[in-house]
């Protein structure tokens, strides 16, 4: 078995859990990350694509014919990240959406809604969420989701037979404090009438689908007031506000973004999210002085201030006065939005423009995060959901078989704004102007190359990047280049990292990156250093190097030879460096082997007499995931019946944990004073022939 399709609500027996788990969301990556829950427990377990492969093989795991669920994922997941990172303003348009949503979608997002707002939090700041975090979240959505079914059943009890509004396009439809405006008609698959909103305040570029009937009902109950699309609008709404002036002030705050909005068409687009992050900074920065939080985050700030260093000192003070004269923080000011909505009004700008972008059968996108390639093969006008067109498109390359998938044109153009995701056409056009010494060839190599040393976790550094492409320029059949390792918090405190990429070029013109060499410098001014392949699969990480190099062990898969047979067969081993002999030939350290099953290392058995505790199976897993990978891994462990925090490196020679307080002081567990069952002399004859793949 080489591949496998795997698809929402498809379920796994487990022989390791004696349970069926069902698959509830995908996360597309170059190997896909796909969640599964017990249908029976709480049981919550994450698998790679690859891993549910290899469970198959080995026959762990087995599927279990049962229908799969038809939902189209990707806009649910989107709107549960969006969940979990709104604020109050996005709150009130996210309960319109999940309202527009079938029983089938609203049922997945109230299953999944905290799992996956969790995941996208974690995978965003590489951190496990503490508990106090996880409870906020869950408060945080449960709070969302109770409210907005309360909001629902109100509306179903005030309900009435009514007449036919004759609705409009332009018509503008107020709910308490929020605008919506229809923007246009159009008709399910079923061919029920649906009515399409937009909040023009928001500018956040999701149109609201609403079936004509149920938004008939609440216009009719009172809850949306309705205005007229022309001037008499005194007649059409006169019973829907107490006082004109109401109405006037409401339509002085959308005249008053409009012209804010051509202030800001002014500027260049590229200046945009310069603009949005200092009016995000400023709206924290006010947020958390009026809420008199000792230790509120303040992430958007940091993040304004990383961001303006890549800008001129004149520019970030221009960009910075245009927001303040347009904005207020406090006290509302006539003629000026509250700071926040800049985001929104730019938002609505750069959607405007999107909009003029017509996709074609035929053109071809990469998606950046996963660096695959998609091709357009159908388009349905008005077809999806959110109303606009639905874009059916396959991946291009080897191994994709007859895989689809269902896109918006309104999400699509979100992911090209957001920079997410670029035409073919278009990357290889900005790459001509910006590198017009680069063949085809060469730009396909240097896109390869870029996402070689993403995966490998050394970034997307653009001086790395103009590094490589004169490498693929030079004339030379071998080149180095130095890359620098920015990320000081991955590293032990004082230690500092390089890494040296070894490029290799052929007869062809082909580039190749094969080995890398990884450079420690400790606190102490000690030099440690190891080259390490790079292949298709299974290389060994800057992380997982740096892991090696500060003298710690990782997992690897590895290919063996059975002495007495000479089969070939894949297995697991833990690596580390002995730095105590001298070294190789090729200046490299010798490699310590502990072998899974001939050495007998168990991380489920060894946490276990450790006095690990867990919240929850997925914490389980991600600590195990950390100890394997050679992290200093955070871990909360039983000692004396007191309960510590602290932290946990794996030690595979003696089939034990070496335990730290939060001081990163050592700390013993009475059950890990055992001696290991097999002796390293001993280990050394029961380990086969064995070589690094990886």
């Amino acid at each position: 078995m080489q591949d496998i399709q795997i698809s929402i609500g498809q379920q796994f027996y487990s022989k390791d859990y004696d349970e069926t788990l069902q698959v509830y969301s995908i996360r597309e990556q170059p190997d896909p990350k796909i969640y599964l829950s017990g249908t029976t427990s709480d049981r919550e377990v994450t698998l790679y694509k690859s891993d549910i492969v290899r469970l198959l093989n080995e026959k762990r795991l087995k599927e279990v014919n049962t229908p799969k669920k038809s939902l189209k994922t990707d806009i649910l997941n989107s709107f549960m990240g969006d969940l979990a990172w709104g604020n109050d303003t996005e709150m009130n348009r996210l309960k319109q959406v999940y309202l527009s949503f079938s029983p089938q979608e609203r049922d997945f997002v109230d299953k999944n809604a905290v799992r996956e707002g969790a995941n996208s939090i974690e995978e965003v700041f590489e951190k496990v969420l503490s508990k106090d975090e996880k409870e906020k979240l869950e408060n945080k959505i449960n709070n969302f989701l109770n409210t907005v079914k309360q909001m629902e059943t109100t509306e179903q009890k005030e309900a009435k037979q009514h007449p036919t509004i004759d609705l409009q396009i332009g018509q503008k439809l107020h709910y308490k404090e929020d605008v919506f405006e229809v923007t246009r008609f159009a008709k399910d698959k079923n061919g029920q009438d649906m009515v399409i909103l937009k909040d023009p305040s928001i500018g956040s570029g999701i149109e609201i689908p609403w079936y004509r009937s149920k938004l008939e009902e609440i216009i009719e109950s009172g809850q949306y007031k309705i205005t007229s699309v022309n001037s008499t609008i005194e007649n059409k709404i006169s019973n829907s506000f107490n006082t004109v002036e109401q109405m006037e002030t409401t339509e002085q705050e959308v005249a008053t973004k409009a012209t804010i909005e051509e202030k800001f068409k002014e500027i260049p687009k590229e200046l945009y999210p310069l603009a949005k992050a200092y009016a995000l900074s400023e709206a924290q920065q006010f947020d958390n002085y009026n809420a008199d939080w000792g230790n509120t985050k303040s992430d958007k700030i940091e993040a304004y201030k990383a961001l303006k260093q890549n800008f001129p000192e004149g520019i970030v003070k221009s960009v910075e006065k245009i927001v303040d004269d347009n904005t207020y923080t406090q006290n509302k000011e006539a003629n000026k939005v509250y700071v926040a909505n800049i985001v929104g009004i730019l938002d609505n700008i750069e959607q405007q423009q999107s909009q003029n972008n017509d996709v074609k059968v035929g053109q071809k996108f990469q998606f950046k995060e996963s660096n695959s390639v998609l091709e357009v093969v159908k388009i349905d006008k008005n077809a999806h959901r959110d109303g606009s067109d639905e874009l059916t498109m396959k991946p291009i390359g080897v191994n994709v078989g007859n895989q689809e998938f269902n896109w918006s044109k309104l999400a699509l153009d979100t992911a090209i704004k957001e920079g997410k995701v670029v035409e073919v056409a278009q990357q290889q056009q900005q790459q001509a102007q910006s590198s017009p010494q680069l063949s085809q060839q060469q730009f396909s190599q240097l896109n390869y190359l870029k996402n070689q040393v993403k995966y490998l976790g050394l970034g997307e550094d653009t001086k790395l990047h103009k590094d490589l492409e004169n490498a693929i320029l030079s004339p030379e059949d071998k080149v180095t280049v130095r890359a620098e390792y920015n990320y000081p918090d991955r590293l032990m405190k004082g230690n500092t990292a390089t890494f040296d990429l070894n490029l290799t070029k052929t007869e062809q013109g082909g580039v190749f990156l094969n080995s890398y060499r990884a450079n420690l410098t400790t606190k102490n001014g000690e030099e440690r250093s190891q080259t390490f392949k790079v292949q298709k699969e299974n290389s060994v990480t800057a992380k997982e190097a740096i892991n090696l190099l500060e003298g710690r062990s990782v997992k690897i898969e590895h290919d063996v030879v059975d002495k007495k047979t000479g089969e070939l067969s894949r297995t697991e081993s833990f690596i580390k460096l002995n730095m105590k002999e001298p070294k190789t030939d090729y200046g490299n350290y010798k490699y310590e082997w502990y072998n899974k099953n001939a050495y007998g290392v168990d991380i489920d058995n060894i946490m276990q007499k450790s006095n690990l505790t867990f919240a929850n199976d997925i914490e389980r897993e991600r600590t195990k995931k950390h100890l394997e990978k050679g992290n200093i891994t955070q871990v909360t462990f039983q000692q004396e019946n007191r309960q510590i925090q602290g932290f946990a490196v794996l030690n595979p020679q003696w089939k034990m944990l070496n335990l730290y307080d939060s001081a990163m002081n050592r700390v013993t567990i009475q059950n890990q004073l055992v001696k290991p069952e097999v002796t390293q002399s001993q280990q050394k004859n029961n380990v086969p022939e064995h070589s690094i793949s990886r």
